[in-house]
């Protein structure tokens, strides 16, 4: 005797909000990476013409990436 027991809205329910955070939180990770990859190098090249010290451009490097994630990370999580 086969029992066929039919998903329940409740399984479907968490796979679909389970799919919404997987794609902000990679979307969030892309964005970063973009970022990361393009207006640093702006923030760089002006450092160069205006000679400030780079330092100052790593620490808005990782504050802006880290901005960006905790707002992610957020949106991903209030979505639920």
């Amino acid at each position: 005797m086969v029992i066929n027991i039919p998903l329940s809205e409740w399984f479907f329910d968490v796979i679909k909000k389970f799919s919404v955070i997987i794609f902000i939180l990679f979307s969030t990770f892309i964005t970063v990476k973009i970022f990361q990859k393009y207006l640093i190098k702006f923030f760089s090249d002006s450092g160069k013409l205006l000679r400030v010290d780079t330092t100052q451009h790593r620490f808005l490097k990782h504050f802006i990436s880290g901005l960006i994630y905790i707002i992610g990370i957020s949106i991903a999580i209030f979505t639920v």
